[in-house]
């Protein structure tokens, strides 16, 4: 099955005080208009200690809209995430309209995301646009701003 969105998100819980990986895949099967326009791509590293759990968690969300993992070393940390967005482009549906690089730290709060993203995406003559993200107030409780 074809996805008009990818998306690409590295994603690690050890150590990552600002991981909110199952809300963030909860909040985007919950608010799009239709769960077969995107597939998620996750990329984990081989020395997260709590990757059983992230596994888990990804097993809990087949049902509700396409993902597939990978699991890579964590080479130089967040100075080689470029890396993890090319092994996930490796793997990527080749006939998406819309490739997306989002962490597991966002939580999707726009009902219809899918159509809104997809009806914007042509309105650049390169293709190249960057969304600009509010902080929530539980964000903003916690880190300050």
């Amino acid at each position: 099955m074809s996805h008009p969105i990818t998306i690409l998100m590295p994603s690690r819980m050890a150590g990552n005080e600002n991981s909110r990986f199952r809300a963030c895949l909860s909040s985007l099967a919950d608010h799009a208009d239709d769960a077969t326009n995107f597939e998620l791509l996750i990329k984990f590293d081989d020395d997260d200690q709590d990757l059983p759990t992230l596994l888990g968690i990804v097993k809990e969300f087949r049902n509700r809209f396409s993902i597939r993992h990978i699991v890579t070393s964590r080479a130089s940390g967040y100075g080689d995430l470029h890396k993890a967005a090319l092994d996930l482009l490796r793997i990527a549906d080749a006939n998406s309209v819309l490739f997306w690089g989002l962490g597991d730290d966002c939580v999707v709060q726009s009902p219809g995301w899918d159509t809104k993203m997809l009806a914007r995406c042509h309105d650049y003559d390169d293709g190249l646009f960057v969304l600009h993200f509010r902080q929530d107030a539980r964000f903003r409780a916690i880190h300050g701003g």
